[in-house]
This record gives structure tokens, C-alpha cells and sequence, in this order.
């Protein structure tokens, strides 16, 4: 794979990640890459660009039962007051979510309350033993649901 770092991708997110991800594969290493047999198409949008992206209009957006937003937000607290104002202009385009799911949230169990949002139920799960990882999901109030611990998987290191 050469002398490249993958880790060292660039902060400009208007980046085309297909094309940066793909110099890396080569033929050769088909066999050995396990990133080779990606196809990758996840372009970055913006919140004037989700409406199109999803081949809706404003007045067809809500006839779908729920709408739900899946963020790698890399840092809750970091990207706490953007997550609202993201929610808030999206909401101005008539664009309500049901359910917010967020991976590598970064937060502990004795910080994880102070991320509500009005209007949302909050469920975080953290990593125990490190300051990164961890899930959460915003669940609309108005959505009857159960936190099912019973069937929860965490193994540190593994899962």
C-alpha cells in the first residue's frame, strides 16, 4: 500500500473520499486489502442538498412514516451546538426527525446528560474504560419505545 498514511485524511471535507480511499487499492492488493473490494459512494451533502439527494420535496418529505439522520459526530460535546442547529435548519425545511443515531459520540456516563435536546428522549451508550467510542439516539418524545439492556452487546476490546 506504499508509504502513505490512510490516517491522514485531509480536513477539507469537500474532498472526494472515492478517489482518495481508491489510491490506495491496487490490483496487487486484491487479495491482501481489505478495503480493495469497496465501492465506495457516501458523498458529503449539505442541508440545501438533502431534499434533492433524497429526491424529495418539501411537501412529499413527511408522507414517509419516520425520518431518521445516522451522524458519525466524532465528539457530542464538541459538536453539541451544531447538532441543534443542524436539527433546527432542517426543521425550517419542513424536514422533522424521528430518530437521531450517532456513532462516536466521545462522551462518559457522568457528562452523557447534559447532551437533551427538547422535544427528544436521550440514550447513550458509552465506552466504559475510554474517552472515545460510544453510541447514542435521539427518539422524538412523542415515540413510545424501551431501552433494552437485555440484549445489549458490549465486550470492551472486541464489541
Amino acid at each position: 500500500m506504499g508509504d502513505s498514511n490512510i490516517d491522514e485524511v485531509p480536513e477539507d471535507l469537500n474532498f472526494n473520499i472515492d478517489a482518495y480511499v481508491n489510491k490506495y487499492i491496487n490490483e496487487d492488493d486484491i487479495i491482501y486489502n481489505p478495503i480493495s473490494s469497496l465501492k465506495l459512494d457516501s458523498p458529503y451533502i449539505n442541508t440545501e442538498q438533502i431534499l434533492n439527494t433524497l429526491g424529495f420535496t418539501n411537501d412529499k418529505f413527511n408522507t414517509h412514516e419516520y425520518c431518521s439522520l445516522h451522524l458519525n459526530i466524532q465528539s457530542l460535546p464538541a459538536k453539541f451546538e451544531k447538532l441543534k442547529l443542524l436539527i433546527n435548519k432542517l426543521s425550517c425545511q419542513n424536514i422533522y426527525l424521528d430518530f437521531i443515531m450517532l456513532c462516536e459520540t466521545f462522551l462518559t456516563d457522568n457528562i452523557a446528560q447534559q447532551f437533551s435536546i427538547p422535544g427528544y428522549n436521550f440514550i447513550s451508550k458509552n465506552r466504559p474504560n475510554s474517552a472515545r467510542g460510544g453510541v447514542a439516539i435521539y427518539i422524538k418524545a412523542e415515540h413510545n419505545f424501551i431501552e433494552r439492556d437485555d440484549i445489549a452487546i458490549n465486550k470492551p476490546g472486541v464489541f
